[in-house]
């Protein structure tokens, strides 16, 4: 597996990730991803994620309201994770911009951890990872920290989420 971290644009503050799985099947990373989000929204009990789902792109986005001692400011955090497959390989494009809710134009600074994190959840759910790392270890200073705090799944999923005959080589 290779991951390569990508800033886009540092106008815009658009990060880009790509990685690149050698056998797994596109609908195997399309389902871990699907997996991850979805128990993510049962397991922080609000459903902020809104996923939607295509032939080669899942699409999700999440509104976050954050209380601000002057305003309540709104949060739009996109996803978009990109799959293409060749006769041996998946590749994935992950794409995230977070930006006012109010003023699309204003993005906030995206940390390249929350990839990283998104790319391990992700390895679990298709049972390359065998460790489940809280979430608090990828961020080493306090502002980031505020992201665990009903973002992503907490704790590992049960074996059932794990998804199964992922191999290219097996479809």
């Amino acid at each position: 597996m290779l991951v390569v971290f990508v800033n886009a644009s540092d106008n815009n503050k658009v990060f880009v990730t790509k990685k690149v799985y050698k056998d797994i099947s596109k609908n195997a990373v399309f389902d871990a991803a699907k997996a991850l989000f979805t128990l993510s929204n049962e397991d922080n009990g609000n459903k902020d994620f809104i996923v939607d789902a295509y032939r080669d792109k899942l699409e999700v986005n999440r509104v976050m309201f954050k209380n601000n001692i002057i305003k309540i400011d709104i949060i739009l955090d996109k996803w978009s994770l990109e799959l293409y497959q060749t006769d041996n390989e998946t590749r994935a494009i992950l794409t995230l911009i977070s930006s006012d809710g109010m003023d699309p134009k204003y993005t906030e600074e995206i940390n390249e951890n929350v990839h990283k994190l998104f790319w391990d959840r992700l390895d679990y759910f298709l049972g390359l990872k065998k460790d489940w790392e809280v979430c608090s270890s990828y961020f080493n200073f306090i502002p980031f920290t505020k992201f665990c705090d009903n973002y992503f799944i907490n704790s590992a999923p049960e074996n059932q989420y794990i998804v199964n005959n992922i191999l290219i080589s097996k479809e």
